[in-house]
Parts: C-alpha cells; structure tokens; sequence
C-alpha cells in the first residue's frame, strides 16, 4: 500500500459489506415478504472490523446474534 491504507480496511472490507448487503436486499423483494440469512462465519463478532460491520447492516435490517448460548438481537429503526 503506497499511501499508508491497509488494502483489506480500504478496498476488501467495503465490496464485501456491499455486496453482503446487495444479497441481503435480493432476500425479500415484496414488502409483507420475510426472509432470513445465516452468516456463520465468525470473523464478524471476533476481528477488529465485526462491530462497525455488524452496525452497517443494523442500519437496515434485524440482526441477531448468538454467541456462546447468549443470544442478541438488534433491530433497525
């Protein structure tokens, strides 16, 4: 990286939460329809980059996540 930027934080990460969210919105195409994903990788609640991630998708859709056999649950407003 010839500015200093981590190629992962500045490019990877960002077309991973896009294209995570574009295939999120193709879930449900009607308003009354529902539908769910199931994201098991865990590098969403363990690395660095989870949180802001995770609140990326807040934004526009119910979260829930289980961990440990506590479970959360975060809705958008």
């Amino acid at each position: 990286s010839q500015e200093g930027k981590n190629p992962f934080t500045a490019y990877s990460l960002p077309v991973m939460m896009m294209r995570l969210k574009q295939a999120l919105g193709r879930t449900s195409r009607r308003p009354n329809q529902k539908s769910a994903a199931l994201i098991l990788d865990t590098r969403l609640l363990e690395k660095s980059y989870g949180p802001s991630s995770l609140e990326i998708l807040r934004k526009t859709h119910q979260v829930w996540i289980e961990k440990n056999d506590k479970s959360y649950s975060y809705s958008y407003t």
